[in-house]
């Protein structure tokens, strides 16, 4: 295809018209700025395949709003931007390097004032009138000349801070030596995104140590040791999405930040490896795939993409398992399922077979550029007929997605993931009506939110089920992780049974001496649900240490471990 490039220039007459002559084809057009009329600059775009007239352009009248940044001059770089509650474009303005005064030129409206300032390999960003969220940040009304909107910046110097604890296998209570422990940056638009990494040594002991420029900020941490043992987030979260944030403060120590690692069973398992793209074919080098699947000892796990766009799961999914993936890869990026999808209704599952599955590669849809995304939809997912989701349970609604889009578009801009609790804190440019779609494995659904000075609260009812073509039915019996653990005074432990058959559910101590009979007898196919209070058959508080509860059914036996702490 040959492209044509044309440019035309035109003046409007006394009442504003105009008229050009010019080829077919689609246009930028530019009216500069003028002062002296005291209008903005102004962009817009047309397409023209006849004589065509345009909509009026309305330019928007010209204010100012001006104000001083203390310690502009301390620091490499300083920006004022000024968000408009309203979708439209922000403004920025740059202090002068050695007064730290700025004049900034933008239309009428409402705006967030926000200040961003950068040292070194850090960024601070503050909000007026100094405070961090824009939530808490005071409203500005521009009409006409507005002054004395001013920053303070503190002194340029970082704090240090430092996290530690250990890192264990969740069966033997060991330690592991070797373990590997990452963070990164939680809270990314505050401060710069930044990792930072530590090896366990013989004892189990971690510590990473960092510095920072804000007094309180927020980690995600992540710990794995070689393909013996699953790789988990803090607080046993399996994903990037739905971690519990760490949060820490300048010159503090935190510490008892501890992982309990489950084992891999890799011996009779296949494993699952692909590729994430972009729609050019490019690979892409940050990101992460999460399985969900119905194999036993093995439930939610996440793998990250490595430099080159490859992720690959260990041989831990058995013969018969049924998988679903979810890919996201970045920020840039609109999260996808496998095959090419968006929502769990429209997943294929992956069927686990005789061999290694190789070759499942995700072709991720950029997300439509926004701005910076400053208004916050909170909320609850409920399935038809419930209350809000407990956080005393793990939740069915894990790795469901809840996406957003302004009322009267068609393309989602932002997203988010929706945590065991059931909430989900959805991130959205500024005021105004939104569409939300809800997908969970239990259904979905879509309704509109309208957000008010940058916040909406709604709680979204899940109506439909969309049964995803093999649903997440088990091929093979299975026992998940009991939830809280370690525990006290109660655990849930819950079973799926591929159909309906004898059971027995058995409490065990180190010893292997038999505690506690929670079930024996036959269960239904289906998820089942059972809670265990501590005390042994003849009803005792047993003594606070390491248990195992073991499920035994026709098809399996399997066993796993649980903390009990007075």
């Amino acid at each position: 295809m040959m492209l044509r490039w044309a440019s035309y220039s035109t003046q409007t007459d006394v009442d504003g018209n105009f008229s050009v002559y010019m080829l077919a084809g689609k246009y930028v057009v530019y009216i500069p700025s003028n002062k002296d009329a005291g209008y903005l600059n102004y962009w817009n775009a047309f397409e023209v395949n006849s004589d065509t007239t345009l909509a009026t352009f309305e330019m928007k009248e010209l204010q100012t709003l001006s104000g001083h940044v203390t310690n502009a001059d301390k620091y490499d770089m300083v920006r004022i931007y000024a968000h408009p509650l309203q979708p439209s474009r922000p403004y920025k303005a740059e202090p002068d390097s050695l007064t730290g005064d700025y004049t900034m030129e933008l239309a009428p409206g409402k705006y967030v004032l926000r200040c961003v300032a950068y040292f070194d390999d850090y960024r601070y960003m503050v909000f007026y009138d100094s405070v961090f969220t824009p939530k808490e940040a005071a409203k500005i009304d521009v009409h006409g000349e507005v002054t004395g909107i001013d920053f303070n910046l503190p002194e340029p110097q970082a704090a240090p801070f430092s996290i530690s604890g250990t890192v264990t296998s969740r069966q033997s209570g060991l330690p592991l030596e070797g373990a590997n422990v990452v963070f990164v940056s939680y809270n990314f638009l505050s401060n710069l995104w930044q990792t930072w990494e530590a090896t366990t040594d013989a004892d189990g002991h971690y510590k990473v140590e960092g510095f920072t420029m804000l007094q309180e900020d927020s980690l995600v941490g992540f710990a794995w040791k070689d393909s013996t043992f699953l790789a988990q987030f803090y607080n046993n979260k399996p994903t990037l999405q739905t971690a519990d944030p760490i949060i820490y403060h300048a010159n503090e120590d935190v510490e008892n930040i501890n992982f309990a690692l489950d084992t891999l069973d890799t011996e009779n398992g296949h494993s699952i490896s692909g590729m994430l793209l972009n729609e050019k074919g490019e690979p892409i080098p940050m990101g992460s795939v999460t399985a969900y699947t119905t194999a036993a000892n093995v439930g939610v796990i996440t793998v990250q993409v490595d430099s080159t766009g490859h992720y690959a799961f260990d041989p831990v999914f058995p013969q018969g398992a049924v998988v679903y993936l979810q890919a996201w890869g970045g920020y840039d990026y609109l999260p996808e399922f496998y095959n090419d999808a968006h929502t769990w209704k429209d997943a294929d599952p992956i069927v686990i077979g005789d061999a290694d599955v190789t070759g499942l590669n995700f072709v991720l849809e950029e997300k439509k550029p926004t701005r910076i995304l400053l208004a916050k939809i909170k909320g609850w997912v409920k399935k038809q007929g419930q209350g809000k989701a407990s956080l005393s349970e793990e939740s069915d609604l894990v790795g469901g997605i809840v996406y957003a889009k302004p009322v009267g578009t068609d393309e989602w801009t932002g997203y988010s993931y929706i945590k065991e609790d059931g909430s989900f804190d959805l991130p959205v440019e500024s005021d105004g009506t939104y569409t939300i779609l809800v997908t969970t494995k239990e259904g979905e659904t879509e309704s509109t939110v309208e957000v008010k000075n940058l916040e909406a609260q709604t709680t979204v009812e899940i109506t439909g089920i969309p049964q995803p073509k093999d649903n997440l039915v088990a091929r093979t019996d299975q026992l998940f992780n009991a939830y809280p653990n370690p525990f006290n005074p109660s655990t849930t432990i819950k079973v799926q049974m591929a159909k309906t058959g004898p059971a027995q559910l058995i409490i065990y101590n180190v010893l292997g001496q038999k505690v506690r009979t929670l079930y024996n007898g036959v269960l239904t196919q289906g998820i089942q649900k059972f809670t265990w209070n501590g005390k042994d058959n003849a009803g005792r508080q047993v003594a606070s240490g390491l248990y195992f509860y073991q499920l035994k059914t026709q098809n399996v036996t399997q066993t796993k471990a649980v903390m009990f702490i007075k």
